[in-house]
């Protein structure tokens, strides 16, 4: 009786064991599917960071002969070679261009949208927009007498490129529980990219380098090799075009409540910029401040 007694208690336990186990395995089912419920559907969100441009674009604006702006549509010119001969007091013989021009960094704002499937994947959509500047130096060289000792025989010129770049970025998500209120967010995708050039300039100094010199664009606008540019039809050709890469990176996630977040973040960019001979896939970095808004209008 006492054997009987035992095996019923032990049998009692081993029941109410997995019955527990099963109603606990049952409320973490409840509880994610409760969880992914919430985090499925839409958000909305800004973007605000910095770009660091690849370089090798920028070599689009240094002047190169073989380039759609060149320094020759100025300087190789009649009529501004007279202007500019006596504005510096000497004629000059050629130039040197910067072979290496740089981009600055740039600010970088856009909008954000993303739609979640569940609280850890999802898709989403961000369009951004920048502007860029690429500054340097070309050398003109002058054709000064040998009597004369003046230094410098090269006159340090400015040469400066502007450029407008939109982004439309398509990607997919991947969110991972770091704390309670903190995610790590990787996400990866496909990236087009418009660039319109706006200016191509030079200046040009005289020895003493004490006023602001003369000022010329020498992005393209038709061909008059003897002509004043300023004179006569001006056409506006458009330079650029439509671009297109792949990218990847993430996020920090702090959720400041259900419905806000700010998210750091970077995102590596490996794109084609149109930009005539400079169009090779190269890299580009963004770094930028996220907020996320979900289901805002709610009152929940």
């Amino acid at each position: 009786m006492k054997k009987i007694l035992i095996f019923c208690l032990i049998f009692t336990i081993l029941g109410l064991s997995i019955s527990a186990q099963r109603k606990s395995l049952l409320t973490e089912a409840q509880l994610k599917e409760k969880e992914d419920a919430e985090a499925r559907g839409w958000a909305f969100g800004l973007n605000l960071g910095m770009v660091i441009p690849s370089n090798y674009s920028a070599n689009f604006y240094n002047g190169a002969d073989a380039n759609e702006n060149n320094l020759g549509r100025i300087l190789n010119n009649t009529y501004y070679k007279q202007k500019i001969t006596e504005y510096i007091g000497y004629n000059y013989t050629g130039w040197e261009i910067p072979e290496s021009m740089p981009y600055k960094m740039a600010m970088d704002v856009g909008l954000y949208t993303r739609y979640s499937l569940d609280s850890r994947h999802g898709f989403f959509a961000q369009v951004t927009y920048h502007k860029l500047e690429a500054n340097d130096l070309f050398l003109l060289r002058l054709d000064v007498p040998q009597s004369t000792n003046i230094d410098p025989v090269y006159i340090e010129c400015p040469i400066v490129g502007q450029e407008e770049r939109t982004h439309i970025d398509l990607g997919y998500f991947k969110e991972m529980p770091l704390a309670e209120k903190i995610r790590l967010n990787i996400e990866v995708g496909f990236n087009l990219n418009n660039t319109l050039v706006k200016t191509n300039k030079i200046q040009i100094r005289n020895l003493t380098g004490t006023d602001t010199g003369l000022e010329y664009s020498i992005k393209y606008d038709g061909d008059r090799p003897l002509g004043d540019y300023d004179s006569g039809n001006v056409y506006d050709i458009r330079q650029g075009g439509i671009g297109f890469g792949a990218f990847g990176g993430g996020t920090i996630r702090f959720l400041f409540s259900k419905k806000i977040s700010f998210d750091p973040g970077f995102n590596l960019y490996f794109s084609k910029i149109a930009l005539e001979g400079y169009n090779d896939f190269k890299p580009q970095f963004t770094f930028f401040a996220r907020i996320i808004m979900t289901d805002f209008f709610s009152t929940d």
